[in-house]
């Protein structure tokens, strides 16, 4: 079997719980691969890489072919929406903190927060340092 068939037929949701529960259907049980590739998803950098972790999550004897760009960012947007639910619903401040670290560390065209403060150093050839910092006022 290809590893982007395995994949398409593997990953049904975009999940960072294995147990969920739906108002009215009560609890809804997540396969944990769902779960790992939806981390790994998070925890790496670009499709390549991505598609290396599924490789390696895949079973044995799968087929190495090329994931699907528009899988691939359909997948990325699912999980963007799922952790901005997860963070604007969540009981709990210091977990809705973690979430946005990630949201940050890998999303950064999305959610990285903007500097609106530039610092120079120069230092002379006396060791005098001076420091300036420009700011910028909207």
């Amino acid at each position: 079997m290809y590893m982007s068939k395995w994949l398409k037929d593997t990953w049904k949701h975009v999940a960072i719980h294995t147990k969920i529960y739906k108002q009215g259907q009560g609890e809804l049980s997540i396969p944990e691969i769902n779960v790992e590739l939806s981390i790994g998803l998070i925890s790496t950098g670009s499709k390549e890489e991505f598609s290396k972790l599924v490789f390696h999550l895949a079973p044995l004897g799968i087929i190495v072919d090329e994931i699907d760009d528009e899988y691939y960012e359909g997948q990325l947007l699912k999980l963007r929406n799922l952790l901005t639910r997860e963070l604007i619903r969540s009981p709990n401040s210091k977990i809705a903190e973690k979430y946005l670290n990630v949201l940050e560390r890998r999303d950064r065209a999305h959610w990285a927060k903007e500097t609106k403060e530039t610092k120079v150093t120069a230092t002379d050839s006396k060791g005098s340092t001076m420091d300036v910092t420009f700011t910028v006022v909207e």
